[in-house]
């Protein structure tokens, strides 16, 4: 069991875009990376970690489906389909102090697409808090966080309730 640091919001490499995983020539081992990444995550109780959140610059992440189950790891994530309905909730982030947890707004249903460790692709459909963590993790992969996401209001907000 490795726990890997997490960088915070002010590393520049959490606001990099990331490179797709190749399985053909993988640039990293795909199954000791994500269970490195699933065991930080567990550690810091979070609901998902995105590879640059550690430093690495792949687009991987895991995510947790309820708090019972273990994690899924999504190896080059895209959404496919979402609905036109949206909610606005606080959002937490392991690169961000505990307590900053602005609003953002996020999609509440969606077709999802990703490859599993072994290079299969699944198409699951995810609702509510599935969704909304799938779309936070999928912005970290193109460099975004919830400083891009939030208002600057609900940035303001949040700041105030986290000191």
């Amino acid at each position: 069991m490795t726990i890997l640091p997490i960088l915070t919001y002010e590393d520049p490499l959490v606001h990099s875009e990331c490179e797709p995983f190749d399985f053909d020539r993988p640039q990293i081992d795909i199954h000791t990376f994500a269970q490195d990444l699933c065991d930080t995550m567990y550690h810091h109780g979070g609901v998902g970690l995105a590879a640059p959140q550690v430093g690495v610059l792949l687009c991987i992440f895991v995510m947790r489906l309820d708090r019972h189950s273990h994690a899924t790891v999504c190896i080059n994530p895209e959404i496919t389909r979402q609905s036109g309905t949206f909610s606005m909730e606080p959002e937490g982030c392991l690169s961000f102090p505990d307590g900053f947890r602005p609003h953002v707004k996020a999609p509440t249903k969606m077709i999802a697409r990703f490859q599993g460790r072994d290079g299969t692709w699944h198409d699951p459909e995810f609702r509510g808090i599935q969704a909304r963590c799938y779309s936070h993790e999928l912005d970290h992969l193109d460099g975004r966080t919830l400083l891009d996401r939030a208002s600057p209001e609900a940035i303001e907000i949040a700041k105030e309730r986290a000191a």
